[in-house]
């Protein structure tokens, strides 16, 4: 033991670990002041992004109306912790769901789902009669469903409540709206649109598509993942609803295409991104070495249990620190990446549905590596599949307008190239029977799994009397 001390006391040794300790508190200062230089490189390109996307609205009058109207269907349409910091607090306090409204909705909700699945899974215009309970549902509830229909007509569109500040700001905590109502609105409009087309109410069917376009519409430009995520399952059933009904105006067609909704889900993963570079770079550095949350569904246990692990952390928060700025610094430049190459060259969806990430994080960023953070770039494929379903929902409408004012199935349709697949197109043809089809030249890769989840056929075929059959003047649904 004194050998020891003798040691440490020889004055080379103590002026060789002054000196390893300054080169070290210079290495962290020298990484700190760096970081700051890489993070102001990034910070305006936050400050830009809040003054591209709709950062924080209120409701309107319109959607106040819907979640009240939504209430006595049998559920809280929109419902946010948020919303008591909204003008419309006191209004939104009255709104109750009844427990026989709620218990009604309950009893009918997966009957209802299946029922819309089958239906709109048919690459045809056929529609099937409801189940008597569905067909019960739509007669008590007749009169709040023409009041949805007349309120979106009156008024303008939906408005909702959002605040996509604290995401930004990395705060994970921040509880975010529910959407997954808004689907079960979708739903029913969808069973009152398809009850009246087959009931030959082909008016009051288009009236009501209207109320559930705009409703859907309201959602296209909301600034959340998830509420991006939701829009894409509810104009699932807009586009497969919309494929049953005759002839529709020629705006319709219009408004099907006008709108980049891949562009919209890229910006919504841009503000993810952003929201895990502030929560990465933010976390206090001894918390990193017990558990970081990043989310409902990015836990990250990191496996240093215990007191002397906890104490090696609190040792190591000087060397942490940096090392945590610099990993939200990567993380946020292999995201950008990312978004400027799908920006800059569009895959062809049709090819294939994986985008590969041809930036990986740095061998250190091991945070990134846990979170799975390339995997957000690949939500915006779903954009891209819905578009390609809105594209032939558009060729359908396209082809029955036309016959509408000739009386028979055009010969062929103009512009068949496909705007989303290069080198594909749909192939349009009319049997000697009288039945039109459409379909894509080349099946994706993708086909098979995609009727396994469920959603809409890349196929249709029709007959004639779909679209040209005198159907009689709108009238309520009994």
């Amino acid at each position: 033991m004194k050998k020891i001390f003798k040691i440490l006391g020889n004055p080379i040794v103590k002026w060789s670990a002054l000196a390893a300790v300054g080169l070290t508190t210079l290495s962290i200062v020298g990484a700190n002041y760096v970081a700051d230089g890489r993070e102001k490189e990034i910070e305006p390109e936050l400050e830009a992004f809040t003054q591209k996307v709709p950062v924080e609205t209120e409701y309107n009058d319109t959607a106040i109306a819907l979640k009240t109207l939504s209430a006595k269907l049998g559920f809280d349409l929109y419902s946010w912790p948020e919303d008591v910091n909204s003008k419309y607090a006191p209004q939104i306090e009255n709104i109750e769901v009844e427990p026989r409204a709620k218990q009604a909705w309950e009893k009918i909700s997966d009957p209802l789902e299946e029922y819309i699945d089958a239906q709109i899974l048919k690459p045809n215009s056929e529609i099937d009669p409801p189940p008597v309970e569905l067909q019960e549902y739509l007669k008590a509830n007749a009169k709040t469903l023409e009041q949805i229909r007349q309120v979106i007509a009156s008024q303008s569109k939906p408005g909702w409540h959002t605040n996509l500040t604290p995401v930004l700001e990395g705060d994970y905590e921040l509880a975010l709206p529910g959407y997954f109502a808004s689907i079960d609105l979708q739903q029913i409009l969808a069973l009152d649109i398809l009850e009246k087309q087959r009931q030959g109410q082909s008016d009051a069917a288009r009236e009501m598509l209207e109320a559930a376009w705009q409703i859907h519409a309201s959602f296209q430009d909301n600034p959340y993942l998830i509420g991006q995520l939701v829009f894409l399952i509810n104009g699932r059933y807009i586009a497969g609803t919309m494929r049953k009904l005759g002839d529709l105006p020629v705006e319709w067609q219009e408004r099907l295409v006008a709108h980049n909704y891949s562009q919209s889900m890229l910006e919504s993963i841009h503000g993810e991104f952003f929201g895990m570079f502030n929560v990465i770079r933010n976390v206090a550095p001894a918390e990193i070495f017990e558990t970081v949350q990043f989310g409902d569904s990015h836990t990250i246990q990191t496996g240093f249990q215990g007191t002397v692990e906890k104490v090696k952390g609190m040792l190591l928060s000087p060397v942490t620190k940096p090392w945590l700025r610099f990993t939200a610094i990567d993380t946020y430049q292999v995201g950008k990446y990312d978004l400027e190459q799908y920006q800059a060259q569009p895959p062809n969806i049709c090819a294939s549905d994986v985008v590969e990430s041809e930036k990986q994080p740095a061998a250190w960023n091991i945070l990134t590596k846990k979170i799975g953070q390339p995997s957000l770039i690949n939500q915006v494929v779903k954009a891209e599949k819905y578009r390609l379903d809105l594209e032939l929902t558009q060729k359908i409408l396209q082809a029955k307008a036309l016959a509408a004012e000739t009386g028979k199935w055009p010969a062929t349709l103009p512009n068949l190239e496909s705007d989303l697949c290069p080198g594909y197109e749909w192939v349009y043809a009319v049997a000697e029977d009288g039945t039109m089809s459409l379909s894509l030249s080349q099946e994706p890769k993708w086909a098979a799994e995609r009727k396994e989840k469920h959603d809409l056929p890349l196929t249709y075929s029709g007959k004639l009397p779909d679209v040209t059959a005198k159907t009689p003047a709108s009238q309520p649904s009994s």
